[in-house]
């Protein structure tokens, strides 16, 4: 079979566009696999006109001997091996899909980046500053070690292997610095499936005061399977009989979550809030029994309730526009108002171009986010805690971000930098609500019947006074 031709940026005649994507491929990364390649390819080429992959394999030799490997066990076993395996599964993932090869550039490390003597230079001035500047050196050195001791392999020395191989994290900076001139573009946005906090950080300028965005950026990208986990395996929810026939008949309600003070709250391994309370008091009443199945992102709950990987989200989800389009809520237990927050003591903040707000992608801050035309997503992980979109607000790696009131408290009663409203106006009042399956209005029927009935008897009463000691915060139903 003729191998499909990856072209190098050494022999590319370019146009230049807003912005191009990298994929930094670490040599020996697991999560690199052929579907995950294949999914990242065909997001960012929707976006994009092409997209570079950088597998930076002559840094990583410094990763391997600091894991104990001979330098020439090192180069040619572990990271040209390893680099290889990458760029073979590149390789694969082209010959069997309609992805345009042409579109796909990987970049030959040796050859393009290592010699250029600009690359070098740019080098030199990180190593300085990681040399120079000791909260940019801590970070640094923590991120390695964690690279370090997440291996099997047993190091005598840390902190001498620390040193050795945080080469590669500089290398990676130093690539990133040099990249917008190597590959002939304005701006280089930096492409993984997680955050990035010391890169993040970097060109945001929090370590030398120089604010990099202007040509470097980051975009979270996650693949489906990352925005969920999977606590029950080999559910077969059949589609033959409705999810209401089918509890009544088992007696099991599979259910999905994600933590969300008040609504679903997990400490010390136990379930509670508002929602799970009141879900729980509804099987038990019914001689049901709940199953939680998966806890999952707030960006694939509607595909996942499509996919009958569980029957009901068991915590507070807000009826979008986009989300009434393919599932059904239940009646609403309480209203939140959502506000704008910026960080304290900042200037007019909507002023800025583009206006970097933070985001959980097809969550309810990606929603509003459309609003506004001039604007950077700066996106965090799907399982993460959403006051996470504060903690970017305040720590600089993002403008503005939207949430409500009663989350803005939680974050500001443990956070040293303070969120404030960016207005007096909240921008949007939401239902929080149970979600369902668009076709099961049986379901919802009888979710809305208990919800009914349990606020008649007070019980909603009793878990709003439990979980929210400031009402204020939320608007009730009289």
């Amino acid at each position: 079979m003729r191998r499909t031709e990856i072209r190098t940026f050494g022999i590319l005649t370019r146009m230049i566009h807003d912005t191009h994507p990298v994929i930094g491929m670490s040599p020996g990364n697991s999560y690199f696999k052929e579907d995950k390649i294949e999914f990242l390819l065909n997001n960012l080429l929707e976006k994009y006109t092409e997209v570079t992959i950088m597998i930076a394999d002559i840094p990583a030799i410094s990763t391997y001997v600091a894991l104990g490997y001979p330098k020439n066990r090192a180069r040619t076993d572990k990271a040209i091996r390893n680099s290889n395996q990458l760029k073979n599964r590149v390789i694969r993932v082209l010959e069997r899909t309609n992805i345009d090869k042409n579109r796909v550039h990987i970049l030959d490390w040796e050859t393009l980046v290592e010699p250029n003597k600009l690359y070098q230079d740019t080098y030199s001035s990180v190593e300085a500053l990681y040399n120079e500047n000791e909260s940019f050196r801590n970070v640094c050195n923590d991120t390695t070690r964690l690279v370090l001791e997440s291996s099997r392999n047993k190091i005598e020395d840390m902190d001498s292997a620390v040193n050795i191989a945080v080469h590669y994290l500089l290398s990676e900076f130093a690539f990133l610095e040099f990249a917008p001139e190597l590959l002939k573009q304005k701006h280089i946005t930096y492409v993984y499936h997680n955050n990035w906090p010391v890169y993040e950080d970097y060109i945001s300028g929090v370590y030398d005061g120089v604010d990099k965005r202007e040509y470097l950026g980051f975009r979270l990208l996650e693949h489906p399977e990352e925005m969920f986990i999977p606590l029950v395996q080999d559910i077969d929810l059949s589609e033959n009989e409705s999810a209401l026939e089918r509890i009544k008949r088992t007696g099991l309600i599979y259910t999905g979550y994600t933590e969300y003070d008040p609504a679903f709250i997990i400490e010390e391994g136990k379930k509670k809030g508002i929602f799970h309370d009141l879900l729980e008091k509804i099987a038990s009443d019914n001689k049901f029994k709940v199953i939680w199945t998966e806890e999952i992102g707030y960006g694939a709950i509607v595909s996942a309730l499509s996919e009958r990987r569980f029957d009901i989200f068991a915590s507070t989800v807000w009826p979008t526009e986009e989300r009434k389009e393919s599932a059904l809520f239940s009646e609403p237990l309480y209203k939140s108002e959502v506000y704008m927050w910026k960080r304290e003591k900042e200037p007019d903040v909507l002023s800025r171009e583009p206006l970097r707000i933070a985001v959980k992608e097809n969550d309810i801050s990606d929603s509003i986010a459309k609003d506004y035309s001039s604007r950077e997503n700066v996106y965090i992980e799907q399982l993460t805690d959403t006051k996470k979109l504060l903690e970017f607000v305040v720590t600089g790696r993002a403008d503005v971000t939207f949430t409500e009131q009663g989350t803005a408290k939680l974050f500001n009663d443990t956070s040293t930098h303070k969120a404030v409203k960016a207005s007096d106006e909240p921008v949007r009042v939401y239902d929080n609500s149970y979600i369902f399956r668009e076709s099961e209005k049986e379901l919802k029927v009888f979710f809305d019947t208990e919800i009914k009935r349990l606020k008649n008897e007070g019980f909603l009463e009793e878990l709003f006074n439990k979980y929210i000691p400031d009402r204020s915060l939320y608007i009730f139903d009289n």
